[in-house]
């Protein structure tokens, strides 16, 4: 039975890794993350928009309201 102290890393091709486990808590940079002070990622939020969009008068009529 392996130590909890221990990970194995499995690479495909390659020989296997063991080594001790690293408590990420104690990375400097943890400040920078949600567990330290940092604020959450929000992916797909538009924050700076350079551009917009409009439709001709042309297009008038043909687009419907999609349920």
């Amino acid at each position: 039975m392996l130590d909890n102290q221990y990970a194995i890393l499995f690479i495909c091709g390659e020989r296997l890794v063991m080594d001790l486990k690293f408590d990420i808590l104690k990375h400097p940079n943890t400040v920078l993350t949600t567990d330290g002070k940092g604020r959450t990622c929000r992916h797909g939020e538009v924050t700076e928009a350079v551009a917009g969009i409009s439709l001709a008068d042309s297009l008038k009529g043909e687009i419907t309201d999609v349920v």
